[in-house]
């Protein structure tokens, strides 16, 4: 087989499609950068060269400045493009060393691309990004000029109608290396019956340490800073077993499955009103005080959702008979370790829990399978009691 890329059936003729395509690339840019100095393009009337390709390649104004951008650099440093032309450098390669050349850079780039070219050739992709971030480090610092840009950096949340939330973020390599690490350690597997997608667990990982921030960030150790919500919720709803409704200061309803998990172990701060006038401030106590907290701590170790490993400080103490203002008591026998996402799964999902004297519990799902847990420093030589199904 050829070059042409019309006879692809194997995956060896992939690859060298791919190649041809890669070089095939590289003359186009050189010819569109040497083209667009030629000024023919003007003799059709065009007022650019970029009007030009447009009417007659048909390219958006994107694919055209990505053309004209690569076809200079070529062009510039010919040693690479020559090594592009040639395929001796696959574009990834090009693209890499394309992005060293910084204004402040080119120079050294002039007088370094020959041997860049055959330093490069051979690499994989991680030992490319270690030889640029090595060469461009050593240039910037020999570089006497003004400080180096900061890292462009940004991040945009948008609400849906559902409370939901989207957005986007661009980091610094720091931050994208502190949350890629904070993500990994977040981030759980269920055992064999979880089917999250990867994407997925990396969402419910992203949750977990921001409520892990908001519940920790003045202390370290056991959780026991309330993170700083507001929540407005009638009196009555206290007590509704499905969860109360909840709206926020601006005025977006809450699932309910999400206001009982706030509210499992909080702090309920009354105001009572007349009409429109405020007549009373008061506080009823729905929080586990830190004394009960750390003795739950103390059983548990951790959450105890089957199969679970996350620490007391991922926990909340969650409420097995829901609270009201008139039952569900905030005692030892009526509480559990669970770590956030599970907490929010139990209410979300209504799991039922029975806790033992010895510490042992069993959970039950919805569809009435029973799950036993002992307490994470229990030993495992001890036989668990089996239940049967709800």
């Amino acid at each position: 087989m050829g070059d042409g890329l019309d006879d692809i059936h194997t995956l060896d003729d992939l690859v060298r499609a791919i190649a041809a395509h890669d070089r095939r690339h590289a003359q186009i840019a050189i010819a569109a950068n040497r083209l667009r100095d030629s000024g023919e393009w003007s003799i059709d009337g065009a007022l650019s060269f970029r009007s030009w390709l447009r009417q007659h390649a048909h390219m958006s104004q994107r694919a055209i400045t990505a053309l004209v951008k690569f076809g200079t650099f070529l062009a510039r440093f010919d040693h690479i493009g020559a090594a592009a032309v040639s395929g001796r450098l696959p574009a990834s390669h090009v693209a890499a060393v394309q992005d060293l050349a910084l204004v402040h850079r080119r120079g050294r780039l002039d007088e370094d691309q020959e041997w860049i070219v055959d330093a490069i050739a051979p690499l994989d992709h991680d030992q490319l990004d270690q030889f640029c971030q090595q060469w461009a480090e050593r240039v910037d610092a020999e570089h006497d000029g003004p400080e180096p840009k900061q890292p462009d950096r940004s991040f945009s949340l948008s609400r849906l109608p559902d409370g939901s939330g989207f957005g986007n973020f661009t980091l610094t390599p720091t931050g994208a290396n502190e949350l890629e690490q904070a993500l990994q350690t977040a981030r759980q597997w269920n055992g064999p019956g979880d089917d999250r997608s990867v994407k997925i667990r990396n969402a419910d990982a992203f949750e977990d340490i921001i409520r892990f921030f908001n519940a920790n960030h003045d202390r370290t150790g056991s959780k026991r800073h309330h993170p700083h919500i507001t929540l407005y919720i009638e009196a009555g709803e206290l007590a509704n077993i499905a969860g109360p409704h909840a709206t926020t200061p601006s005025g977006r309803l809450l699932p309910r499955s999400a206001t009982s998990a706030y509210l499992c172990d909080c702090v309920i701060h009354r105001v009572v009103h007349a009409g429109s006038i405020r007549t009373d401030y008061g506080r009823a106590v729905r929080s586990v005080p830190r004394n009960l907290f750390q003795a739950v701590a103390e059983r548990d170790r951790g959450c105890r959702f089957p199969g679970c490993d996350r620490p007391q400080a991922w926990c909340d103490a969650h409420h097995i008979a829901h609270w009201t203002p008139d039952e569900g008591e905030t005692a030892l026998d009526n509480l559990v370790l669970l770590c956030d996402r599970h907490h929010h799964l139990i209410h979300q999902q209504h799991w039922e829990i029975v806790l033992f004297a010895t510490g042992d519990v069993v959970f039950t799902t919805p569809d009435g399978r029973s799950l036993f847990t002992r307490p994470h420093h229990t030993e495992a030589a001890h036989a668990p009691p089996r239940t049967q199904a709800a």
